[in-house]
């Protein structure tokens, strides 16, 4: 009897781990995503306001998708990866069934 509750306690241990490890996954490929972007944008040096939204314009509808990926600096990268990255796991951690399509409704 005390064994089956040892076993059931660590198997919960191993999954609570699991799960917590699963939550991290799409917050990470997120920030990486947030990373590669400025990357790319130093790289080529390309302004980060042409990637915002432009009002009255039909170019600037491209910022649509675009500017929750551009960043003006480092600092403005790194104040937003860190929140994003903790609220994001939390989000996946509560909120698994619903994470995934609440993420792309925000983010739209």
């Amino acid at each position: 009897m005390i064994q089956q509750i040892t076993d059931s306690e660590s198997d919960s241990l191993a999954l609570s781990k699991k799960h917590l490890i699963d939550a991290f996954k799409w917050p990470s490929v997120a920030v990486a995503v947030l990373w590669f972007a400025h990357l790319i944008r130093l790289l080529l040096r390309e302004d980060a306001g042409d990637y915002g939204i432009i009002s009255r314009t039909v170019y600037g509808l491209q910022g649509i998708i675009t500017a929750p990926l551009v960043h003006g600096s480092w600092t403005h990268l790194i104040s937003n990866s860190i929140p994003l990255l903790v609220l994001m796991a939390m989000t996946f951690f509560f909120y698994r069934k619903v994470a995934v399509r609440a993420f792309w409704i925000i983010y739209f």
